[in-house]
């Protein structure tokens, strides 16, 4: 009989012990899984968050930005045709003996002028969040990886890779982005107040 008591003390205290070290398993956490939770802690804020309704200033600022760009190949081309065209005109005009070609020459780098001047509202198009006048709002986050737009309920998320031309002016903040349809004159923003802000987006962005 004592025997089988001691056998039945052993395996209590066996039992006892296991639970015991499956307690302390349980209450400590794994490294592992501690810096994964800081990780996403870390990614999900902003580092900058920009909120506009729709506006014909904006639309109009979004012309501007598009057409009058290094990107835009129609305002090189058309620049190069004034460019020659002014200088056959003032050529044959001061050294040459063919007024028509001077004349000629004249009134198409004038009108040349005319479309590169008035291409914004000639040739570009605006955001069609502004010029559809929609409702609601547009939201802009800037993360460390990504841009997140939101258009009322729909959401789309933008690396930067695909951002070819970032543009910070006074009032506004313009993106071009390569490839996209839904944003193919690009997305125009009211540049924050905070310069800090700002230099966030500009090393987020990294263009």
């Amino acid at each position: 009989m004592l025997s089988k008591k001691k056998k039945n003390n052993a395996v209590n205290e066996e039992i006892t012990a296991s639970e015991e070290l499956t307690a302390i398993k349980e209450a400590v956490p794994e490294p592992a899984t501690q810096e994964f939770v800081a990780v996403s802690q870390n990614r999900q804020g902003p580092i900058a968050e920009l909120v506009r309704t729709s506006s014909v200033g904006y639309s109009v600022a979004c012309r501007k930005f598009y057409w009058f760009s290094l990107h835009n190949m129609h305002l090189i081309v058309y620049t190069m045709f004034f460019l020659v065209l002014a200088i056959f005109s003032f050529y044959y005009g001061f050294y040459g003996n063919d007024k028509m070609l001077c004349i000629f020459s004249a009134i198409t780098a004038a009108f040349m002028l005319y479309v590169i001047v008035g291409g914004p509202k000639l040739f570009a198009e605006g955001m069609s969040f502004d010029e559809e006048k929609q409702e609601g709002t547009l939201c802009c986050k800037f993360y460390q990886e990504e841009l997140s737009v939101t258009i009322g309920e729909e959401e789309m998320k933008i690396p930067y890779s695909s951002v070819v031309q970032l543009t910070v002016t006074r009032h506004y903040i313009y993106l071009r982005l390569k490839n996209n349809k839904t944003f193919k004159s690009g997305i125009v923003m009211e540049k924050p107040t905070s310069d800090s802000s700002v230099a966030d987006i500009e090393k987020a962005i990294k263009i």
